[in-house]
């Protein structure tokens, strides 16, 4: 039997269901994955049937960031898995995390456990955020001698308070998700688990969002 993919894909209707799926390390962010992650956004954006993409981590976790254990930020994105990458390793890389791109489709974020990292950056290129109680944010990257390198630096501070987005980045302290809500990083708060039909509740126009969502993306 073939192990489960990294990335999961389920199509329901004109809905998306995206589901990072390596519950053993929290949903780290591991070369196969973003790989596909940057592959499943080329696919979303080229199909004209999909209206919504919903993001969410298998297990408890939403994501742990990037795995290091798995070399992902030292070698190219692809793996012994198999999965190959469309693009040249440094496009994939800053495509599969959202880091230079944005969707023409509206991104849902079920954040349904630890969003730190990588994950946490992910996050800010979402357009509608929802959270389970449980959840934390956070770059711990300070922690580590690094910098959150995948876009927070620049993104943070514009979508929630300066000095609040500095402490975040400059010391690697997390953030509740009531805190999340307070600050507007996330914009749901929910008390049991968030499975993807509680999102998909979320009521969006029965009509064709792409041009809206495109419109956005080149202001």
């Amino acid at each position: 039997m073939s192990a489960d993919p990294p990335l999961k894909v389920h199509r329901d209707g004109h809905v998306v269901i995206l589901t990072m799926n390596n519950p053993r390390r929290k949903n780290a962010l591991t070369p196969a994955m973003i790989t596909l992650l940057a592959q499943a956004w080329d696919d979303i954006d080229a199909d004209d049937n999909i209206r919504v993409a919903i993001l969410t981590g298998e297990g408890d976790a939403y994501c742990a960031g990037g795995d290091m254990a798995d070399g992902w930020m030292v070698r190219p994105p692809a793996d012994s898995a198999g999965v190959e990458p469309r693009k040249s390793p440094g496009s994939v890389i800053t495509d599969g995390l959202l880091l230079t791109r944005m969707l023409t489709k509206p991104l849902i974020a079920a954040v349904n456990g630890p969003c730190l990292g990588g994950g946490c950056e992910m996050l800010q290129q979402t357009d509608i955020r929802s959270a389970e109680e449980q959840a934390v944010f956070g770059l711990p990257e300070a922690k580590f001698g690094l910098i959150a390198g995948a876009g927070s630096t620049v993104r943070l501070k514009r979508q929630i308070p300066y000095t609040k987005a500095m402490e975040m980045i400059l010391t690697g302290d997390p953030l509740t998700a009531a805190e999340a809500y307070h600050f507007g990083l996330v914009g749901h708060v929910v008390p049991t688990f968030l499975a993807p039909e509680v999102v998909t509740s979320v009521r969006l126009p029965n009509l064709w969002l792409g041009s809206t969502r495109s419109f956005e993306s080149r202001s």
